[in-house]
């Protein structure tokens, strides 16, 4: 070694942040020169944000280290992506001898947490759209499964990724507490009778909100989800038609309650992704109520439902390639919809699949998230209505 030499050598900095929000700015620097360095400064730049600090009082011989702390140095206000350069500028208020190691930089992912008034209560959410979206983009939102929580939809169906390389905005809203103390979408289980929450009145009122807030695009909203997530998605298709362009349930059921009560103004394109050995969400349904959720049809059943409702019928089946046999289950397909027209319902069955989010655990042959966007993307622009299906003759009643 010789001269003047401190390098860069780590950030200490989060990829995913949530905002708003203040992050610090942590850092290491090495002595890789032979002089004593007694104090060096600090640059940092993100977007239109930079700031610059000396750190005086240090004593780093030659191999020492030290770790710098820039409090709140970081402001987030919200989603987005931003690119963090941090450099050592000058050392002992001279020039750096070795300039090649003085910077690091790194990528930086926020999350916006916000919070949504209906009536007295204040409901929570997260939302992303990715610095460089289209204006007008699409929405996508994400629901969590009984039990879970947006957070962690956020970490493991990967939609932000997606949202970055398609262009489109994700919302991961957070259900309620139940009296069980577990978080929850309404959708009348049996051991919710005392349950008064709407959720279909929130996610509407949400979904509005974001597209003023944010410039969206009002006839590309969709929605999917987790199991109880899942079965909201089915709850939406009925009852909020007009809002939710199309739904893809992931492990989802259809209540029965909900299918008897099922009248959408628009027919809404549903696929659904579900595995031959769930052992929660159950793929050959429960009419009778054994397991406590409240009665419901299989999901062959429930794909048949709506299929009869709109009036459509098979266009394809078929097979995914088993690219990873390890897992144990094969993905087949069936996709029923009308020649030339909007409707659509396609079901994914995962055989040996379990209560799982392919992709994420369980099946690999199949992204159930990427496989949802796609479905959602390939939609056609118009919703048809309700008015405009076969004539009732051409139909029969399935219940």
């Amino acid at each position: 070694p010789g001269g003047l030499d401190l390098a860069l050598t780590g950030l200490d900095v989060a990829n995913i942040v949530i905002a708003p929000s203040q992050q610090d700015l942590v850092g290491t620097v090495v002595n890789l020169g032979a002089d004593t360095i007694s104090s060096y400064t600090i640059a940092w730049s993100m977007g239109g944000e930079s700031g610059e600090v000396t750190i005086d009082g240090v004593s780093l011989a030659t191999a020492d280290s030290d770790e710098f702390e820039l409090s709140g140095a970081l402001p987030f206000e919200v989603s987005g992506n931003e690119s963090v350069l941090v450099e050592v500028v000058s050392v002992n208020g001279g020039t750096d001898d070795v300039a090649g190691n003085n910077s690091q930089s790194v990528e930086i992912t926020s999350i916006f947490y916000g919070e949504y008034a209906e009536g007295k209560e204040l409901r929570e959410y997260y939302y992303y759209e990715p610095s460089d979206a289209p204006d007008n983009c699409p929405l996508v939102f994400v629901f969590h499964g009984y039990s879970g929580d947006a957070e962690g939809m956020i970490q493991f169906t990967d939609f932000n990724n997606l949202a970055d390389e398609h262009g489109f905005a994700v919302c991961y809203p957070q259900g309620t507490e139940d009296g069980q103390g577990e978080q929850f979408w309404n959708v009348g289980y049996a051991f919710h009778e005392n349950e008064y929450i709407d959720d279909v009145a929130f996610a509407t009122g949400l979904r509005q909100s974001l597209i003023d807030t944010h410039g969206l695009d009002a006839s590309k909203v969709f929605a999917t989800g987790f199991s109880n997530g899942g079965d909201f998605c089915y709850l939406l298709a009925c009852e909020a038609s007009t809002e939710f362009r199309a739904v893809a349930p992931i492990a989802g059921i259809l209540m029965s309650d909900i299918q008897a009560e099922c009248s959408p103004e628009y027919m809404v394109p549903i696929l659904e992704i579900h595995g031959t050995a769930d052992d929660v969400s159950l793929y050959e349904g429960d009419l009778e109520n054994l397991d406590g959720w409240g009665s419901y049809p299989s999901t062959p059943d429930a794909m048949a439902f709506f299929v009869n409702l709109f009036g459509i019928s098979l266009q394809e089946e078929g097979a995914f390639p088993d690219a990873v046999p390890w897992d144990e289950s094969t993905v087949d397909y069936q996709k029923w919809g009308l020649d030339g027209s909007c409707p659509q319902v396609w079901l994914y069955t995962v055989q040996g699949g379990g209560h799982s989010w392919p992709g994420a655990w369980g099946n690999q042959d199949i992204d159930a998230s990427l496989e949802a966007w796609q479905f959602f993307a390939q939609g056609c622009s118009e919703p048809m209505s309700m008015e405009e299906i076969l004539p009732s003759g051409e139909r029969s009643v399935v219940r």
